[in-house]
Order: structure tokens, then C-alpha cells, then sequence
């Protein structure tokens, strides 16, 4: 009998093995070993993360009847509003929905403001996770350009050369991954002033707490007052370093009237999904009181792979971006190949694997990304397997 089963167009994207995966496979069976510097699981690098308290709060007795609340539940949305007075920012817990990821956030979000064929504006580079997302709510990414020149901005001409009547958004990623660049106060100011009163903002801040400043100067949540309903993203998975307990939410900012309808709004679609646990909600207020320690421990491990790759780099013809946060460092390399090429060759050499810029749609070649976060034994060897494919300086 013929298989006449249709799939959604909203599934029509390739989902073939690239090149690096096949080699890193075909290594492995042979028996030998690739250091691996993409890994950004907090969970698989060597942190300890200690589940004691997770544990005992998820053994209450509050957990084992079913009583959901389609916001969250309160001493959880407490928690996440106890969160952001620590960055000295007040927030109602009757602004928080809760969920139970970034992405159904996010997912969450695109039904609220766009109808299918919609677009939101997207970051470029950024992490390859937003054309999927919208796609899969029948929307269309609209890109807008990050331009590096010693330090990220936003393209603000692109900005303005995106949007169309029907754009319903525009995504910022503070700090953004992979470029690590903050969103400056001026730059905020200005996309408000393209987007105001029709294109609400977006903001995933997932990597807030992960600076690479001494003073923290850069490390500002743009959660508070806006003219403007506003959303902010983030979640456990990178605040306490916990993926695997899946609680995320939604803040939404702005006057008083539009954001208590976006909020009911945002009910409504919440209620009929009920993703977050029971119990992963009745954690969240010990989970999050926690995330001091590891985040600490998280950051010391950016920063002093960040000083060793500095030191590495120095006497070749390779060099670092800039970044003021998150865990990922762009590197960029000498023109002789592509940055495909040269994560290839690098894994062909030296069993060392990084990823290429084109992952993340940078529009310079070469540029490759490694993770900060990889354990500093195996970054070093990765590092050092780097500079050994490089040339001692620059080539004329």
C-alpha cells in the first residue's frame, strides 16, 4: 500500500549529515578520540552541580497533588521575580508566565503577536535556532545585520530595511550568542525608535549573568519599564545551569493596560500546553537561590580560557573578537581557506573540533566559534592543535 501521508511545509528543511559529523563518526569507530571544543552542556563539562536541594524541594508534599496554574505557580514566579531585584529590578510576579523552555517561549510568543506568513526580525549572527522555531509557527525570519569593527553593534540601517507590514517582532539576544555583545543603552533607545507602538521586542536572556568584565558594568538586564510591551526571556538552563530541569518564563514589560492583556493573553495559550512540571516549579525557589556558586565556577572557567586562548593566539596569524559575555569566543582565521575548510582540516590534522562561522550565518570567511565553556584540559589541546595549523603571522 503506497505511503500517502503528507507532512506540513513547515517540516520542509534538510536534515542531512554534514561533512563533520560523518568524520567525527567514522574517527570514533575507528577508535580515535576528537576533543570537542563546541560543548556548551553545563551538565557534561566537569561542573558539580549538586541535585541534594533540587531533590528535597521536588519531595514535598505540595508536589504530588495537581493544582496547575496556567501563569506558573506562584512561589515559582515569586522566585523569578526575586531574581530580578538581585539586578535591582523590580518586576511583579503577576508579569511572569512560565514555561517550560526558551524555545516553546519563544513559540508561545510568535502565536501571540503574528499570524501564519508573518515575520519577526532576527539577529545575524546568532544562534541557529530561530529560522526552525518560526517556521514551525508558519512564520518567516527577516534578518537584520550584527557589524563588528573591534567591537558589535547593530546594523541599524538593516534594521530599518527588514522591517515590512508585516513583521511583528524584532529578537535581541542580550548578550548574543555566539558574539557575546551586550546590547548598548543607545542602541536599545534607537530599535525602540524604529520598532515603536507595532513591533513589540523580544529579548533572550539566557546568558545575562555571564560577563567577562571585572566590574559587571556590561551586565544589565533590559527587563523594567518600556513605553512598549516587552518580552524577556530566560531560564534555568543557563541562569543555574540546569538544562535538564526545563523551567524557563516570559517577563512582560511595559504601561500597565497593554501588558496585563498581553499577560492574559499569554495565559490563555499556556493553559493549553501546561509544559513546566509540577515539581520543577516547586524547585525553582531553591534552584535559583543557588545558582551563585555555579555561576561563579561558570565564569572563572570563560575567563581563564579566554586568557589562555588570548596567549595562544598571540605570535599567529589568527585572531579573537571581542566579547563581553556568554560562553562561546570568534576567532578569526587567515584567508587560505574557508572556514568550512579550515574545521575540516583541523579535524583531518589534529582531532580537534571546532564550528564554522556558517552555523551562526556570519557573512565574514573565515571565522570559527568554540565554547568557553569547554573543560580547560581539553581546551588548551584543542587550542594548541589550533595554532599548529596556523602560520606564525599573518601572510602579506
Amino acid at each position: 500500500m503506497p505511503d500517502t501521508v503528507r507532512f506540513s511545509n513547515r517540516l520542509n528543511w534538510t536534515a542531512k549529515t554534514n561533512a563533520f559529523s560523518r568524520i567525527i563518526r567514522e574517527k570514533e569507530q575507528n577508535g580515535i578520540a576528537v576533543v570537542d571544543l563546541t560543548k556548551s552542556n553545563p551538565t557534561t563539562v566537569g561542573f558539580d552541580v549538586c541535585q541534594q536541594d533540587s531533590e528535597s524541594s521536588m519531595s514535598l508534599a505540595d508536589v504530588v497533588s495537581y493544582a496547575p496554574e496556567p501563569a506558573g505557580l506562584l512561589p515559582a514566579r515569586a522566585a523569578i521575580a526575586a531574581y530580578y531585584r538581585d539586578h535591582a529590578i523590580d518586576v511583579d510576579p503577576a508579569q511572569i508566565i512560565v514555561t517550560a523552555s526558551t524555545s516553546e517561549a519563544y513559540s508561545h510568543l510568535f502565536r501571540l503577536l503574528a499570524d501564519p506568513g508573518d515575520s519577526v526580525l532576527t539577529p545575524q549572527p546568532s544562534y541557529p535556532l530561530f529560522d526552525y522555531l518560526a517556521a514551525l509557527d508558519g512564520l518567516h525570519v527577516a534578518p537584520y545585520r550584527l557589524v563588528y569593527d573591534n567591537s558589535w553593534r547593530i546594523d541599524l540601517v538593516s534594521v530599518q530595511k527588514a522591517i515590512s507590514p508585516h513583521t511583528r517582532a524584532m529578537i535581541l539576544v542580550n548578550p548574543n550568542n555566539p558574539t557575546g555583545s551586550y546590547i548598548a543603552p543607545a542602541e536599545l533607545v534607537a530599535a525602540k525608535n524604529i520598532c515603536r507602538h507595532r513591533v513589540p521586542l523580544i529579548v533572550d536572556e539566557v546568558f545575562l549573568d555571564y560577563d567577562l568584565c571585572d566590574t559587571g558594568a556590561n551586565r544589565r538586564s533590559l527587563c523594567g519599564d518600556h513605553e512598549d510591551v516587552t518580552f524577556i526571556l530566560s531560564g534555568l538552563s543557563k541562569v543555574a545551569a540546569l538544562p535538564q530541569m526545563k523551567l524557563s518564563w516570559i517577563v512582560v514589560c511595559g504601561p500597565r493596560p497593554p501588558r496585563e492583556r498581553a499577560v492574559a493573553a499569554l495565559e490563555l495559550i499556556n493553559d493549553m500546553y501546561l509544559s513546566a512540571s509540577i515539581p520543577v516549579q516547586a524547585a525553582a525557589p531553591t534552584l535559583l537561590a543557588a545558582r551563585h556558586a555555579i555561576q561563579s565556577a561558570i565564569r572563572t572557567r570563560l575567563q581563564a580560557n579566554l586568557d589562555m586562548l588570548d596567549r595562544a593566539l598571540a605570535a599567529t596569524a589568527a585572531t579573537r573578537r571581542g566579547v563581553q559575555g556568554g560562553w562561546s569566543a570568534v576567532i578569526d582565521l587567515p584567508p587560505v581557506r574557508s572556514d568550512e575548510g579550515w574545521v575540516l582540516h583541523i579535524l583531518d590534522n589534529e582531532n580537534v573540533t571546532f564550528h564554522p562561522g556558517f552555523l551562526y550565518d556570519f557573512e565574514d570567511d573565515p571565522v570559527v566559534v568554540c565554547s568557553l565553556l569547554t573543560p580547560p584540559a581539553d581546551f588548551e589541546h584543542g587550542i594548541q592543535a589550533l595554532t599548529r595549523c596556523l602560520p606564525a603571522s599573518s601572510p602579506q
